[in-house]
């Protein structure tokens, strides 16, 4: 099994998709309530509420895995979680749609050793403060004009 920290974040996803992803010192995560079970590597990367490494029971739920990895964050863009995982020589990625909480596939598909799961930030938030600037604009802009034919 390849360390974690010999991992090539852009050979996983796209380099639009990493784009200002913030770095931070690596985490790990064991659960102390999961016992007499084995405990599978998945990474959760992005919106994550708590983003590393973590082992999860073998068998666990995409749904039950990023519960356990503290769920997606505010800013998450549920529309496109994607899975990476690697097989043979290949690296195959699975798209689900958790919304509106998922369907049947994304409640039974079963994550694997080595699975990296990655939420990506929803683009409204990463433009709130460009959108923001332009209301804000705009709504002066229309206040004054008003207030110009009111007093004409």
């Amino acid at each position: 099994m390849q360390a974690a920290n010999n991992i090539d974040l852009n050979s996983l996803v796209l380099p639009t998709e990493v784009k200002g992803l913030e770095k931070k010192s690596g985490s790990l995560y064991f659960s102390k309530s999961v016992k007499n079970e084995v405990l599978i590597p998945t990474n959760f990367w992005g919106e994550v509420k708590s983003a590393g490494l973590h082992f999860v029971p073998k068998g666990t739920s995409l749904i039950n895995g990023l519960s356990l990895a503290g769920g997606a964050t505010g800013d998450a863009n549920l529309n496109e979680v994607k899975i990476t995982r690697k097989s043979g020589k290949e690296l195959k990625t699975i798209e689900f749609d958790l919304s509106s909480g998922g369907d049947f596939n994304s409640h039974n598909f079963q994550l694997q050793p080595g699975d990296v799961v990655y939420l990506r930030k929803e683009r409204f938030y990463e433009n709130r403060i460009w959108y923001t600037s332009i209301l804000s604009i705009l709504a002066t802009t229309l206040g004054s004009y008003l207030i110009y034919k009111k007093i004409d």
